[in-house]
């Protein structure tokens, strides 16, 4: 007979809503796999996150100086205008960092040249649609990558499942919970959209373990939301 458990973060015994243990009880007993039936989350997820893409260096010839963007979730134009302020007034000339709507980039640029160290650990290249690769000596550097703010992913990792989802840059998780919401909205997923079954790796269940990434295996954090699911093992 087959069995479904309501999960709910909240009731872990220990972490954080995205990385806790959770008991269970009764323990699930004489199951070989265990299928997401459902999952839900307000999408709290920043995309500008703190030692991962939330900094700016640059020089202009007076130093180097670098913009340190607070964490958060930033509309595109909410980022450049934050940029152009910061910029102007780190450096010793007036920047304008722009994104050009129908091309779908961003644009920065001074009347003087300068330099941007977009290749430093930590740099918002990416997040702006450029390379992670230092640019030099020019009045004008503009990103050959559309700019897309949005986190699209979320990995879950069950420590007591067979974890079979290998993903390209090589890492296996549990399941995946596509986020295709805006800020504040509700990701959801359904088992109708695809299944998602895994292996019990252990005889007898009476703790799960779960671990929640973002793409290049970057620790989730939720920011204080919590999340539902329902697991249903046979």
């Amino acid at each position: 007979m087959s069995k479904a458990y309501y999960i709910s973060s909240s009731n872990r015994v220990a972490g954080t809503s995205s990385s806790f243990v959770l008991y269970l009880n009764p323990p699930i007993m004489e199951k070989k796999r265990a299928r997401l039936q459902w999952f839900s989350l307000a999408n709290t997820l920043y995309n500008v996150r703190t030692g991962v893409n939330n900094s700016l260096a640059f020089t202009d010839g007076t130093g180097i100086h670098i913009v340190t963007i607070p964490a958060g979730s930033y509309s595109i134009g909410s980022l450049c205008t934050l940029l152009q302020a910061s910029m102007t007034a780190a450096g010793a000339q007036a920047y304008t960092v722009a994104y050009d709507t129908t091309l779908l980039n961003v644009t920065i640029s001074a009347p003087g040249i300068f330099s941007i160290f977009f290749g430093n650990a930590g740099s918002c290249a990416q997040l702006l649609g450029f390379l992670p690769a230092n640019v030099n000596s020019a009045t004008s550097f503009t990103g050959s990558k559309s700019v897309a703010m949005q986190l699209d992913t979320l990995y879950i990792k069950v420590g007591e499942f067979v974890s079979a989802l290998h993903t390209s840059d090589n890492n296996v998780y549990t399941f995946v919970i596509p986020v295709n919401v805006d800020t504040g909205d509700i990701i959801n997923y359904d088992s109708h959209n695809f299944i998602q079954d895994v292996v019990i790796g252990v005889d007898g269940v009476s703790t799960l373990t779960f671990d929640l990434y973002l793409p290049g295996n970057e620790p989730a954090n939720l920011n204080g939301a919590e999340w539902k699911a329902l697991l249903h093992f046979e």
